[in-house]
């Protein structure tokens, strides 16, 4: 049976909002794109400690992350640097999660 969820951000940047709609319609999980205004490599330690205390006392999980890894441009090894930044908090997360599934990007096309 296939596990039904939501991309939290597509409902609010609120993550209380978000897992109530996910218990509400009887989801299973939430993937994580952004919370409270932050992208997923910027959310504090702080932030993750509250997201699981909300998510405590539910049965929703976070399936995954969706972070921004590698959109930016091919050609930019500065850009592609501070990415491996962005993936490296973006891993951080995802294990506090328990997830395994973090998407990623394949560059942007020229501009």
């Amino acid at each position: 049976m296939f596990k039904v969820g939501i991309i939290g951000d597509e409902a609010s940047q609120d993550f209380q909002i978000v897992v109530d709609l996910a218990v509400e319609f009887n989801l299973d999980s939430i993937e994580i794109r952004s919370v409270w205004d932050k992208a997923p490599q910027e959310l504090t330690d702080q932030d993750i400690v509250k997201m699981k205390q909300i998510l405590d006392s539910t049965d929703v999980r976070v399936i995954g992350v969706a972070s921004p890894f590698y959109k930016c441009d091919i050609d930019n090894a500065k850009e592609r640097k501070e990415h491996l930044n962005i993936l490296k908090r973006c891993i951080k997360l995802a294990k506090a999660f328990d997830v395994n599934l973090i998407r990623t990007f394949v560059f942007l096309e020229d501009r």
